[in-house]
């Protein structure tokens, strides 16, 4: 007897990596909202550490956008981890000027 849910036939992917690919796209696209919001609110404030964090951010937001699937899809990890440790040194500039 097979386990529930088990097939003993060919491997049928269905719609797991076009949802996972979905899922990237709008993850990126989240992230260059975010981009767009920092250099907004760096750029209204006058702050130059923050508006270059915030140009950073939005130039590895894009590259994370137009990465596509499959070989490119590290390309997007990868920017999307810069991402990541953009937004963190935007964080770390904006408690540093506050203290």
């Amino acid at each position: 007897m097979t386990p529930p849910g088990h097939t003993d036939g060919p491997a049928d992917p269905g719609l797991q990596p076009e949802r996972t690919t979905l899922a990237g796209r709008r993850t990126a696209l989240s992230a260059l909202v975010v981009a767009v919001l920092a250099l907004r609110g760096a750029l209204a404030h006058r702050a130059p550490a923050e508006t270059v964090v915030g140009v950073l951010l939005l130039v590895v937001a894009a590259l994370s956008v137009t990465a596509g699937t499959g070989t490119r899809a590290r390309v997007r990890r990868v920017a999307m981890t810069a991402c990541a440790a953009a937004a963190g040194l935007l964080v770390a500039v904006q408690i540093v000027r506050q203290a």
